[in-house]
């Protein structure tokens, strides 16, 4: 059996630059997410809506609203789709009754 070999140790500096790279690189990537959501769901004819960008980029509806290019690119997609009349509401979902869901709680 091997042991492992032992790293040098990291100084807190290093540890913290390279912390600092990954947040930048996974706020980019969100960055990009975003943005070609907001497209893609304007090209598509769908809703623009800050909930319907935050689940197809897979970003919170925090990070839309706090960034203000995304708020305002949201709200100017929301204010041309409502000036052009486009009404694209997700499609009505049937609901079936169930025994249980007609049951009564006492």
């Amino acid at each position: 059996m091997t042991r492992p070999t032992k790293r040098a140790p990291v100084s807190k500096d290093a540890r913290a630059q390279r912390l600092n790279q990954v947040r930048a690189a996974d706020s980019a990537k969100k960055t990009k997410s975003a943005h070609d959501s907001i497209q893609a769901l304007v090209q598509n004819g769908q809703e623009v809506t800050f909930t319907a960008v935050a689940r197809a980029a897979q970003v919170s509806t925090w990070f839309l609203y706090q960034k203000p290019d995304f708020r305002n690119a949201v709200e100017t997609a929301i204010a041309q789709q409502g000036h052009l009349g486009v009404d694209a509401a997700a499609p009505a979902v049937k609901r079936v009754s169930t025994h249980r869901s007609k049951r009564s709680w006492r």
